[in-house]
Parts: C-alpha cells; structure tokens; sequence
C-alpha cells in the first residue's frame, strides 16, 4: 500500500534528519551533499511511492532539500556553531496542558546564544521564513548562555 502525501513527507522528513543526524556526530564530520545524498540513498527503499513519476519527483526535491541542509551545516561550522544536542525528547506542563514533543536541534552560537532549531523538510516553506532557497531552519526560541 502507498503512503499517503503527508505519510510520504513525514517518512521523507525522518530518513533526511536521521541522515543529517548522523553526518552531524560522526567523526569525520562530512557535511557535504554528496554524504549526506548517499545516507538518504541507502535508506530511500524504505519509502512507498505511488508511482514512479511521484517518487522521482519527490527525489528531485529532496535532492534540493539536502543542499540547502548541507549548506546550512556546514555555515553553522564554519562560523564556530556547536551542537549541543539533537533529537532530544522535552515536556513542558502549561497549566492543565501537557506539551510533548522532540527538539531537532540545540546549537551554541559562537557569541554564546542557544538556539533550538526546528529543521522543515516538508513541502510548505514556513511564512516567516525567508523564500527562495529550501528553508531548513527556523529559530524557534534564543536565550543567553550565561559566561
């Protein structure tokens, strides 16, 4: 059975932040969109498509989506960004509410400022976020690491 659109891109979202994950701890430290397109290769199988002008469609884009996940990566190297952790699980109680949820990121800055970062591998691009290029990354709340 095929999976539905959003079962396609929840399943395309989990094989590209395990790749990323992984490129991202290991210990070489490959970043590069030839590194992380062949993690996303080994494990594409694992992903039912309808037919096959949807699945080489959905390759093309995510295709695109890796580069711009590359590129973010490796700018956020580059630039002396640390990761401090990633895929972490939280819960936050809001009065009678229970916010459960997983964290794709938490990243030091080199200025110290601690950003949790939700990567969007989906098919919509988030408003606020800037156009163009894949957006695969969007702040979601800052505070400052004390010295």
């Amino acid at each position: 059975m095929a999976a539905s659109p959003s079962g396609l891109a929840a399943g395309i979202g989990t094989v590209v932040h395990a790749v990323m994950e992984e490129a991202s701890t290991s210990d070489d430290r490959d970043l590069s969109v030839e590194r992380l397109w062949q993690g996303i290769e080994r494990r594409w199988g694992e992903l039912a498509f309808e037919s096959p002008w949807l699945e080489e469609k959905e390759r093309r884009r995510t295709r695109t989506l890796t580069a711009g996940v590359s590129e973010y990566l490796r700018d956020f190297e580059r630039a002396g960004g640390v990761l401090l952790g990633s895929e972490g699980a939280f819960e936050l109680r809001l009065g009678r509410a229970l916010v459960r949820g997983t964290i794709d990121r938490v990243e030091r800055t080199p200025d110290g400022t601690v950003v949790i970062v939700d990567l969007k591998t989906g098919n919509r691009t988030p408003s606020a976020g800037p156009s163009g290029v894949v957006t695969c990354v969007v702040s979601t709340a800052r505070s400052r690491v004390a010295s």
